[in-house]
Formats: structure tokens, C-alpha cells, sequence
């Protein structure tokens, strides 16, 4: 059979001598006429991957869509996400009267309040450039302290007060060294709808205003958990050395040398990975 074999092989070889290949110089020529279209792949290729950095060990793009699910349920949670406390405010009413030649002021102050806000709705909008465009939505209720004085008689109330915020915000995306994705809110002026009604001494307080706000003072930046597990359970033999059974050991994901692009609704994350194996108490 090896003879057969040998005497193929030696029968092709023989068979293509007279095939004409292409000299260097006619090759070289060919390559340079396709070079233009080569140069203008390279290119493209080029503008597509100098943003990301090279050699990294995990790589994945997550998409706008993707993150908003995950916002949903969150957001979907009925868990106290932001207090806001009221600071005392003088002269919330005021009011100058004169009886039979007696001067008088009536006044209600705030003295004090507290609501706790529940995140309704947070939803990307855009991703652009590492920034993000997001709609915020935020209620809540709670109560509010007030004093005040009427024809000279002091008193004091406190009541429910409701809480509500619908805006557009920006953040500035950030990275950790451990991985975590960093929302830093950028600076804007928020319009903090409130209202509340109560009834003091014989002022009927029917009390609705827009609270102008800073969202980075009711908001701080928002760390996002690393896109992988912290932790994994990773197969080994067993201690029985039985043939075929393995024991799930657990181990600290290690992230470095992280980067992140966020662009055209689209957050690409890349970072080497190692594992530490976690000690058993």
C-alpha cells in the first residue's frame, strides 16, 4: 500500500511541472494594483479599534437597551432610594396687620421636614462619548414641621407633604480599578415640585412651589457593579480523589487594567482577569 502511496505522490509532482507561476516582479505588480483598496480597508479597520485597547483578556459591548432593563428593575424595588431634609425656612407667609392702632405680624415658618423618595424611573436616553443623557423620575411623601404666630398667638403643626421630580440629567462616565462603572452626575438645576396643605391658628396653607435644586447635591456619583460575577465557583478534584468528582471551590475575580468607551448607545468594557482563591474560615 505504502508503495501505491509513493508512486501518487511522484506521479502529481511530475504531473504539475508544467504549470506556469507567476515570477516576483509580476506578483509584486499585482499587489501594488490592489494596494489603494488594501490602504482603504486598513483604514477603516484602523478608525474602528483605536479605541479600544489591544490584548485584553475580557472584552464585551453592552447596549443601551440592556442597561435600561436593568434599570427597570431596580427602579421597580419599593425601597427609600434618596431623603431629602428640609432646612428652616423663615417667613414661608407673612403678613403685616394694625388693629385699633396695634401693629402686628402673622407668620408661618418652616422648621423642619423630611420625605423619602422613591425612584420611580431612571432610564438612558443617550450614550455619547463616555457621556450619558438618562430620565430620572423620583417621588415621595413625608412630613414637614411649621410654626408660625397669628394676632399674636403662637403655634406649631406638622403635616404630610408630597415630593415629586421628572427630569432629564447627564452623567460622565467613570471606571474603577476593580472594575466597577462610575455615574458621576454632572452639575444642573433641578425643579423639585412640592406640595403640601395645612391649616395653622387661622391661616389655611394651600402650598405648592417648584424647590430649585442642584442634582449633584441630592444625587452622588453611582457606582455600577463590574460588568462579572465578583466571585466564581471553579471545579477542582476532590479531597476523596474519587476518579471523576470534583469539589466547587470559590474565588475572587481579580479585574486590572480596565478600560471603557461608551458611544452610539453602545458601553464596551475590556479589562484582564484574575483569580484568587478565597479563604475558607
Amino acid at each position: 500500500m505504502k508503495k501505491y502511496i509513493m508512486y501518487f505522490a511522484v506521479l502529481s509532482l511530475v504531473s504539475c511541472a508544467s504549470i506556469e507561476l507567476p515570477t516576483v516582479e509580476e506578483s509584486q505588480t499585482k499587489i501594488n494594483a490592489f494596494q489603494p483598496q488594501l490602504d482603504s480597508i486598513n483604514q477603516i479597520i484602523d478608525s474602528k479599534t483605536t479605541i479600544l485597547p489591544k490584548d485584553s483578556e475580557v472584552d464585551f459591548a453592552l447596549r443601551q437597551e440592556v442597561i435600561n432593563k436593568i434599570f427597570n428593575a431596580v427602579a421597580s424595588n419599593k425601597d427609600i432610594d434618596i431623603t431629602i431634609n428640609f432646612l428652616p425656612t423663615k417667613n414661608l407667609i407673612k403678613e403685616e396687620k394694625s388693629v385699633l392702632g396695634v401693629d402686628y405680624t402673622n407668620f408661618v415658618n418652616v422648621e423642619k421636614g423630611l420625605v423619602n423618595m422613591d425612584l420611580k424611573k431612571f432610564r438612558f436616553i443617550s450614550i455619547d462619548n463616555n457621556n450619558v443623557e438618562a430620565l430620572i423620575e423620583i417621588e415621595g411623601e413625608g412630613k414637614i414641621t411649621v410654626s408660625g404666630k397669628h394676632t399674636g398667638v403662637p403655634a406649631n403643626v406638622t403635616s404630610d407633604i408630597n415630593l415629586y421630580l421628572n427630569e432629564n440629567v447627564k452623567f460622565k462616565l467613570h471606571y474603577t480599578d476593580s472594575g466597577s462603572i462610575v455615574l458621576k452626575p454632572i452639575p444642573k438645576k433641578l425643579k423639585l415640585k412640592t406640595k403640601f396643605s395645612i391649616n395653622l391658628l387661622k391661616f389655611n396653607i394651600p402650598w405648592r412651589e417648584e424647590i430649585e435644586l442642584e442634582f449633584d447635591d441630592i444625587l452622588k456619583p453611582i457606582a455600577v457593579p463590574a460588568a462579572l460575577a465578583a466571585e466564581i465557583a471553579l471545579p477542582i478534584p476532590s479531597k476523596a480523589r474519587k476518579a471523576g468528582t470534583f469539589q466547587n471551590v470559590m474565588h475572587e475575580v481579580i479585574f486590572s487594567k480596565v478600560q471603557l468607551h461608551a458611544d452610539k448607545n453602545i458601553i464596551r468594557w475590556r479589562s484582564d482577569v484574575d483569580f484568587k482563591k478565597k479563604e475558607t474560615r
